[in-house]
């Protein structure tokens, strides 16, 4: 079921309607990057109206952080039709040797995650 718009944020798993959003989304010319607050480029959105099928997002950990996140997800299908604030499920952030990793342990963890929870909530809607 392809979707016309989407918005991604980072939000701390023990809270999710806290904020601020976290981390930081790198910038790709078919997204638009967004600023809650006072941090940069902590949403990711669509830049245009265009058919999607999927999403893929690249997202950087803050280095201080030692909490579990979720990704919450706004989709779009038309004017009238939107699902607001799906949470994929709980990623936990791993430690190494030097603290806390300030990107994900395995290379598109992070962006598998919002894949997955697009991809899931587009499922349940054409059900």
């Amino acid at each position: 079921m392809p979707f016309k718009g989407f918005f991604v944020q980072a939000r701390r798993a023990s809270g999710t309607d806290s904020l601020p959003a976290l981390g930081s989304f790198t910038a790709v010319p078919e997204y638009k990057l967004t600023s809650c607050g006072e941090y940069s480029d902590n949403g990711i959105s669509h830049r245009d109206s265009a058919d999607k099928h999927s999403v893929s997002v690249e997202w950087v950990a803050p280095a201080d952080l030692a909490e579990d996140v979720v990704f919450r997800v706004t989709l779009v299908q038309s004017r009238t039709i939107f699902w607001v604030g799906h949470d994929s499920a709980r990623l936990r952030l791993k430690r190494d040797d030097e603290g806390l990793r300030s990107r994900a342990p395995r290379p598109g963890l992070w962006v598998l995650a919002a894949e997955v929870v697009v991809t899931a909530l587009l499922y349940r809607l054409a059900r």
